[in-house]
């Protein structure tokens, strides 16, 4: 595990600093807007640009505006046990003892940075003999001071060096564009084709990086539910390709979540055993991906995580993550770490969350993806356009083969009982009293017998808070008029759609034009679809009757 570290006078770090005491595999930076969560991942960025050039003391040029404007220089704290220096029992220093040395830029040479841990022992020394503490002459003391130095500068050269030495660095803008040669460990994407291509096309003796390329190609697999997922890289090493459902197309043809993900997972299988930055690694990931990419870091992956973000997923109390809550009072930031859950409402309080959202809105309609939302949205205007998404509701995603885990039986939590959530069901009455699921039915026709997933579901939470659709899924309630309106006006495509209760929305699209794949944007396309939505096309199957009972449900969690 990473050793504890500190920051003082870097960017809107003041004089009395931060201190990082509990470093986990993941470490979440999160706050509001410019409060300072991406400062510790720059100052790692910097000072392992610095590492790499075997100058500790200088930054890279062109960054002597991240110092404090204060005029002080920035410091960085290590704490070091006597353990490991192999220090005398009796050496007058605590136990771990916290070195302090600064960090100039460029613009200023020969900058001895251990001359200050000199005066560090030197000062503490003398104090502890003021104390009667440890009493030796000054000759004895001299010595002792400079074979201290001498552990202290050899140690931190060499072992506190190379945990620092090599951090890859993931800005939140990531493109995939050809390769281009850098001297960092930053990855934005650019350098990914070339080292990909490298790893499907092994070189003799390097058979093992053929198992890395498929590690990549597994995890998005995964992360997508997609079996018949391939990546490939063409021999002209000029973009990325991707095989799914029989189309072979460039990385741009696919949605930008997608595209995140091919990059996050390359260059977190790439590199190995490292400490990785992350900036905002939500973007363009709904909640689901973020979950899921969230667990692949800490069950698939050797790294140590420094992670800024303004997601509320990312709280997680697992024991692989540090919470650290980052906060600015308009002069400096300050970094909380936080260990209970309940210290939690004091982030999403920071982050601007309301009664209406998440953890403490007044009602969730429980759905498996970001399709769902956007028809029940349209749904529910359609019955009542006075009631809105964010303050009468919140729509959560429990995405699909998850269903198994979760339960909405109510029970009574012992806190004696630590296990209990990490070996039972996941409670979901437990986030929110308030819940009404919808879940498809699936299989090939109403005659189908519902699975036992989906009958627990519904026997715990009550027939009328659980709507299991009458159609395959939920894509069997938009009308074909509806569908024929999206393809003429979004797509001039005058077709002619074949209804069916029991067809998924995917067959009957590439029946009427193959070119349109609406599972490889489902998103994208079920907000296109819903706006050609009327209340005449309600009257189909259950769908009005279904949601006027959640309309009044929303009604009755809002009074």
């Amino acid at each position: 595990m990473m050793r504890p570290f500190g920051i003082k006078n870097f960017r809107s770090f003041d004089e009395e600093g931060i201190y990082l005491k509990n470093i986990e595999k993941l470490n979440i930076f999160i706050g509001k807007n410019n409060s300072g969560k991406s400062t510790v991942l720059r100052f790692l960025k910097y000072f392992s640009q610095a590492v790499q050039v075997k100058n500790l003391n200088t930054f890279p040029s062109g960054i002597h505006e991240e110092h404090k404007r204060n005029g002080h220089k920035t410091s960085f704290l290590i704490p070091l046990l006597h353990e490991e220096l192999d220090f005398p029992n009796n050496v007058p220093l605590e136990n771990p003892f916290i070195v302090e040395f600064e960090i100039q830029t460029q613009k200023v040479k020969n900058i001895d940075i251990f001359k200050n841990i000199e005066i560090q022992l030197l000062n503490h020394c003398l104090d502890k003999r003021r104390d009667h503490i440890y009493s030796v002459n000054q000759d004895t003391l001299k010595n002792l001071i400079e074979s201290l130095q001498i552990k202290i500068e050899n140690f931190i050269k060499t072992t506190v060096v190379n945990e620092f030495k090599d951090i890859v660095y993931i800005p939140h803008f990531r493109t995939i564009g050809k390769s281009t040669e850098s001297s960092l460990s930053e990855i934005n994407g650019s350098d990914i084709i070339h080292k990909m291509f490298e790893m499907q096309h092994p070189v003799t003796g390097n058979e093992h990086h053929k198992e890395q390329f498929f590690k990549i190609q597994n995890f998005v697999k995964e992360l997508l539910k997609a079996e018949d997922l391939e990546i490939e890289i063409p021999h002209t090493k000029d973009n990325v390709l991707i095989n799914l459902h029989g189309n072979r197309l460039p990385l741009d043809s696919f949605g930008t979540g997608i595209h995140q993900l091919v990059i996050l997972c390359s260059a977190l299988v790439i590199n190995e055993n490292k400490i990785v930055c992350i900036e905002e690694p939500e973007v363009y990931l709904h909640p689901e991906l973020q979950r899921m990419f969230l667990n692949f870091l800490i069950q698939e992956t050797d790294h140590t995580y420094f992670i800024s973000t303004h997601s509320n997923v990312f709280i997680d109390f697992n024991k692989d993550i540090q919470v650290n809550h980052v906060t600015y009072n308009g002069v400096s930031t300050k970094i909380e770490q936080i260990n209970e859950s309940i210290d939690a409402k004091n982030i999403l309080d920071d982050l601007g969350y309301k009664n209406s959202d998440l953890l403490q809105s007044n009602g969730i309609i429980w759905v498996e993806g970001p399709s769902d939302r956007a028809y029940i949205n349209r749904w529910i205007s359609l019955v009542r356009d006075d009631l809105k998404e964010g303050l009468h509701y919140s729509i959560m995603f429990y995405g699909g083969k998850l269903l198994s885990h979760l339960s909405f039986e109510p029970k009574e939590y012992n806190p004696a009982n630590k296990e209990f959530l990490e070996n039972e069901l996941i409670d979901l009455m437990r986030i929110n009293k308030n819940s009404f699921v919808v879940i498809d039915r699936d299989g090939v026709s109403s005659n189908v017998v519902i699975r036992d997933t989906k009958k627990r579901i519904q026997d715990e939470i009550g027939n009328n808070l659980c709507w299991i659709t009458k159609g395959r899924e939920i894509e069997n309630y938009l009308t074909a008029n509806t569908l024929e309106k999206w393809l003429d006006s979004k797509y001039h495509k005058n077709s002619s759609v074949q209804y069916s209760q029991d067809n998924k929305l995917e067959d009957t699209i590439s029946g009427t034009n193959s070119k349109i794949k609406y599972n490889l944007k489902k998103s994208q396309y079920s907000k296109e679809i819903s706006e050609f939505v009327e209340v005449d096309d309600m009257n189909i199957l259950d769908l009005k009757k279904n949601i006027e009972i959640l309309v009044k449900l929303i009604d009755e969690w809002n009074k």
